[in-house]
């Protein structure tokens, strides 16, 4: 199913973000510590996604929520998803990452 949804209007571009973060919630309930902060912006053909904690990110990726919302927005929008993590939110070492074993 693709959506007839101008991403340049943003009341309508706004539910579909909220319909995102719902699913998030739902896949991970930890979420609600960071889903309202989550910033996005599209640039060319790509929808991106900014987490403003380090582990919504990496809680995504472990729940595989990743490769299913990149298939939807894909399918519903035509849009590429990539989720990054905030600047400054990246620790200066990769500590974090190796206590999660990644």
């Amino acid at each position: 199913m693709k959506y007839l949804i101008d991403i340049n209007e943003e009341h309508n571009f706004k539910i579909y973000i909220d319909n995102i973060k719902d699913i998030i919630q739902k896949e991970i309930p930890s979420s609600s510590s960071w889903i309202e902060a989550l910033k996005y912006e599209v640039d060319n053909d790509t929808l991106f996604f900014y987490p403003s904690k380090l582990y919504g990110l990496f809680s995504m990726v472990r729940n595989g929520l990743m490769d299913k919302l990149s298939q939807k927005v894909g399918m519903e929008l035509g849009l590429n998803l990539t989720v990054n993590q905030e600047e400054e939110e990246i620790p200066s070492d990769d500590n974090f990452f190796r206590r999660k074993g990644i």
